[in-house]
């Protein structure tokens, strides 16, 4: 029973260890929710790392508390956002309108 024990804790604490550094979520259109993303750029502007979502709008940044995370894509504006937490985010992009 104490090997079974001990065998758990060091499989799942690494994995603890690396998700408290890290930023997962998806990134969706502001008007058709449930239309993914892909390809959408998100930079970490305090620690200057970049990722790219998947064909499901998926994305795991590198991040810490405190860190300003940007997410653009072509024709959609850019938001910004300051991390308080490292709870994944789902991200809505507003189209970008031309005047």
């Amino acid at each position: 029973m104490l090997k079974k024990l001990l065998l758990l804790f060091v499989l799942v604490l690494p994995a603890k260890l690396y998700a408290k550094n890290t930023l997962t979520g998806n990134i969706f259109d502001n008007d058709l929710r449930s239309l993914a993303i892909e390809g959408a750029t998100i930079k970490n502007l305090t620690s200057k790392a970049v990722a790219l979502s998947n064909k499901d709008g998926h994305f795991v940044m590198p991040a810490k508390v405190g860190d300003l995370i940007s997410f653009s894509f072509s024709s959609y504006e850019t938001d910004t956002v300051y991390l308080i937490n490292l709870f994944p985010k789902n991200v809505y992009l507003r189209a970008q309108v031309n005047t």
